[in-house]
């Protein structure tokens, strides 16, 4: 099976699971992309890197993920 979003990072995002006849594992992998994508991305006010370049989150309250990425 496979999946195609386009609203997830500004970009397609094509996803195959070979042997699967539901959906679980592209509502988990679009999900785990979501989640990097409010995150990471630089284009959304809301995401914690924006947060963090406007000064409104302080190297304490960084998400462990974030705190590797850097």
């Amino acid at each position: 099976m496979e999946r195609i979003r386009t609203d997830i990072m500004g970009m397609p995002i094509r996803v195959v699971v070979c042997g699967v006849t539901d959906e679980t594992p592209f509502n988990e992998v679009f999900s785990f992309l979501e989640s990097i994508d409010e995150r990471f991305s630089t284009y959304k006010d809301t995401s914690e890197i924006s947060r963090i370049n406007r000064g409104e989150v302080s190297g304490v309250d960084y998400s462990q993920e974030m705190q590797e990425v850097l």
